[in-house]
């Protein structure tokens, strides 16, 4: 029986988790400058989601354990900043 040759796929799955990796931690870096420079809670909160977001994919990697956890921080941020946008065009 032959061995399986996984070519390149781990080295692209690898790449594309540090990536997300990134991108979460750079907007989760322009929140907190959005909150340090408002005040503003919502702000604050994305921060918070992003952050454990990033830091989720960062401890667990591309396993199917964190998958979850990082869908509904990146939902609940998002839900947050669509809230504060309402509440900006509102006032």
């Amino acid at each position: 029986m032959m061995a399986r040759d996984p070519g390149l796929q781990p080295e692209r799955t690898r790449l594309a988790w540090s990536r997300t990796r990134f991108s979460l931690a750079l907007f989760a870096l322009l929140c907190f400058r959005g909150w340090c420079r408002d005040g503003n809670l919502f702000y604050g909160a994305a921060t918070l989601m992003c952050g454990v977001a990033a830091a989720s994919i960062l401890f667990n990697g591309h396993q199917r354990v964190g998958k979850p956890l990082i869908s509904l921080s990146l939902c609940a941020a998002g839900l947050l900043l669509l809230l504060n946008a309402l509440r900006h065009l509102m006032a």
